[in-house]
């Protein structure tokens, strides 16, 4: 078992250990002491300025003054295919990271001076909750943004159509599907840049998180990239079995038949 899924089978997971256990498969040497002390330095200045505003707003405001103003972070635009701003390690070092990513470091620092920062996933993008619920919400990538409900209502229209709103999209989103969150990231990335190897260590996660047959077909395709045509024909034959009417299965049929006959097609 993998030191990620470990990490997610035990009861309360620290977020950030989950995400070092992600960015571990780009950086094997990485040190998580340093990182968790980089947090708890982080989060020192801020337990003092939580006591003194007894206000909720207040304590919003100052957060987010903090994080973005003193300590420098920037959200890095969703459309960015920039794989550094989803590691943990890169974007504590750059100041920089995807939604995700910055949710995680406020979620960290708001366990360390007991202020419940809850992950948000609405439709597809990704938010904070700030004092649990009927906290604040804030847009990590507009600088910390408070987002009245109206705003929320919107965002589950435009994306869902009428009808849309219903209270539980607000329910925390737990470490697991954050997990996810960062590792199709991921992997929405590294293929576009057309970045197979790493593409495929990606698919190896979801499938050992998910075993969704979606995941197999696109490590068989990133195999098959690779000249691994044996693993390939392997993960594919998994999609065709479990999905043989797919709207796209006469193309993976084509796919194995290439794997099968030890040929290598780039995939697309």
């Amino acid at each position: 078992m993998s030191e990620l899924n470990e990490l997610l089978i035990t009861p309360a997971p620290q977020i950030e250990r989950v995400a070092l256990a992600i960015a571990r498969d780009e950086y094997p040497a990485l040190d998580d002491r340093r990182y968790l002390q980089q947090l708890d330095q982080l989060a020192a200045p801020l337990y003092r300025a939580v006591v003194a505003r007894t206000q909720l707003g207040d304590r919003v405001a100052w957060l987010t003054d903090y994080f973005y103003d003193e300590l420098g972070f920037l959200g890095s635009p969703e459309g960015a295919h920039e794989p550094r701003s989803w590691y943990l390690n890169e974007v504590i070092d750059r100041r920089c990271g995807s939604s995700v990513s910055l949710a995680v470091v406020l979620m960290a620092l708001g366990e360390r001076v007991g202020l419940p920062v809850d992950g948000l996933g609405l439709a597809h993008q990704f938010f904070v909750r700030i004092g649990g619920v009927g906290g604040l919400c804030i847009d990590l990538l507009q600088r910390g943004r408070v987002l009245e409900r109206s705003d929320l209502e919107a965002l589950a229209l435009q994306a869902f159509g009428a009808e849309a709103w219903d209270e539980r999209q607000l329910r925390p989103a737990t470490a697991r599907v954050i997990a996810l969150r960062q590792l199709l990231g991921l992997k929405a990335i590294h293929e576009y840049l057309g970045d197979h190897a790493r593409a495929l260590v990606v698919c190896d996660r979801l499938v050992d998180l998910t075993k969704a047959v979606d995941h197999y077909r696109d490590r068989g395709v990133h195999a098959l990239a690779l000249g691994a045509p044996a693993a390939a024909a392997a993960d594919l034959t998994v999609y065709l079995t479990d999905a043989p009417d797919a709207v796209d299965a006469p193309q993976v049929r084509g796919l194995l038949q290439r794997a099968v006959a030890g040929k290598r097609r780039p995939a697309h």
